[in-house]
């Protein structure tokens, strides 16, 4: 029946589950959940399971003396003695007495070992009965103890182990709102002591005016995703610091809508030992307001980075040498872009909308050659210098604008001069101008539509933010 579910929702184009499933993590954890009922998950869990076919296959066996249909009286064995004594009188004699005495002897004593092994036989699993009759009682009390004692507050899916076990949570749901708590280090550490911190693969702090990571956060071995929403992190220590010895497994971090003490970087996310698989941080609508200088000897090369609706107001010197791969600024007091950003050769995206440059640097001397798609909408850049220019054309082979400029000053100088309202960008001209992506010429306009991308992005910010306040906004 739990193959069955599930067969239905299988996208056999997709070779998996669609991806809104996989973004459930209700569905998620009652999949995987349900998933060890049927797959083998561990050495041990194979063992208790070829013991339970056994187990499973001799009682069946056995099924067959219950079935039998009893006899209507009692069979008794009786000794065949007088028929032995007449028979060797008549053949052998009296002389034959003796012997015929020993062989009635030991038929005797083995008909009495006989009575006494069935009896023993009997007694045996009279007691054999008995036992699984108590343990059987004993595991349906342990059941329906379990059943109704109250689950852990924010424990996904919910369950009810027996005899004490502390619960297993795919997810937990540290809800500060919803429990009446400010999330302090003792009020934390008194919740976390009431599940196996060691099974969590995905941590929520919800609503937390106050928090403090308690040090059992370095319990979390199997943590893969740790999410703080509208909260303020009062402090994240050393102690609880994310490393690479604790969190081997964690992969995101997710501070949104959350401010720091003081705007600054809470010491937990600056470990030297920094968790080697954690390549997504994001931050957004927070009050971050600097990234430590040497943080680019802690996080990882190749990791994507969002530092969305925030406070900073410089590019962080740490973040270019850090050779990123996904770099949002937007939505911060930023107004001058360093050209060493122009100059690494992994990155795929850069996102400097809704900051308060004006211009790209005028000048970077060695431009990558693999650059990333460059987005500075509703900036109040009006023009483009020539460096850009074999950047634009190298992203014409793949087919979309390498700049995303919709709400700049740029897009709407390029919509009066396409609607005939005016014949010139509003920039005065200079001489290292792009001769690209400043020709206002009609015959240009084909080229300039390809490389500069002015129709209005589908979502106000590059998170997803709004999906996060339908999950996570209070009474959730």
């Amino acid at each position: 029946m739990v193959v069955v579910h599930y067969i239905n929702e299988y996208d056999v184009t997709l070779a998996g589950f669609n991806f809104e499933a996989l973004a459930d993590d209700y569905w998620m954890a009652q999949m995987l959940n349900e998933a060890q009922m049927i797959l083998v998950v561990s050495w041990s869990d194979l063992a208790t399971r070829i013991v339970f076919s056994l187990g499973l296959a001799l009682t069946t066996a056995n099924m067959k003396d219950l079935l039998c249909r009893s006899p209507m009286h009692k069979l008794h064995i009786k000794p065949d003695i007088e028929v032995l004594f007449t028979t060797r009188l008549s053949t052998a004699g009296m002389h034959n007495i003796k012997y015929i005495t020993q062989i009635c002897k030991k038929r005797a004593i083995t008909l009495e070992n006989t009575r006494g092994y069935i009896k023993t036989y009997s007694r045996l699993m009279r007691t054999i009965h008995l036992a699984f009759a108590v343990w059987g009682a004993v595991v349906i009390a342990l059941y329906v103890h379990a059943n109704l004692k109250a689950s852990v507050s924010g424990c996904i899916p919910k369950v009810h182990p027996m005899a004490g076990i502390l619960p297993s949570c795919f997810i937990v749901n540290f809800n500060c709102y919803g429990m009446n708590i400010s999330g302090t280090k003792d009020e934390s550490y008194r919740h976390w002591e009431k599940f196996d911190r060691t099974a969590v693969v995905k941590l929520r702090i919800l609503h937390c005016h106050k928090f403090d990571m308690p040090a059992t956060f370095q319990d979390f071995h199997l943590v893969e995703d740790i999410r703080v929403y509208n909260s303020t992190i009062n402090t994240w220590a050393e102690d609880a610091a994310i490393t690479n010895i604790h969190h081997s497994r964690l992969t995101t971090l997710s501070v949104i809508r959350t401010n720091m003490t003081n705007g600054m970087l809470p010491v937990g996310f600056q470990s030297s030992n920094f968790s080697s698989s954690l390549l997504d941080i994001c931050f957004c609508e927070t009050n971050l307001q600097e990234i430590p200088d040497d943080i680019d000897s802690k996080w990882h090369a190749g990791s994507s980075v969002y530092l969305e609706n925030s406070k900073l107001t410089s590019v962080p010197p740490a973040l270019v040498r850090l050779q990123l791969y996904y770099l949002v600024l937007a939505g911060n007091p930023i107004s001058e872009v360093p050209p060493e950003l122009f100059e690494n050769t992994g990155m795929l995206y850069l996102i400097l909308g809704r900051t308060n440059i004006s211009s790209l640097p005028r000048t970077v001397p060695y431009p990558t050659i693999s650059p990333p798609f460059i987005d500075v909408t509703d900036t109040a850049i009006s023009f483009f210098w020539s460096w850009i220019d074999p950047l634009a054309e190298s992203m014409l082979e793949l087919g979309s604008p390498m700049i995303l400029a919709s709400g700049s000053t740029y897009c709407s100088d390029l919509e009066k001069i396409m609607a005939g309202q005016s014949s010139n960008f509003s920039a005065s001209f200079q001489t290292d101008f792009s001769p690209l992506l400043m020709d206002p010429s009609e015959q240009n306009w084909g080229l300039l539509l390809q490389t500069v991308d002015c129709s209005p992005p589908l979502y106000s910010t590059a998170f997803p933010l709004a999906v996060w306040d339908n999950l996570y906004r209070l009474g959730q």
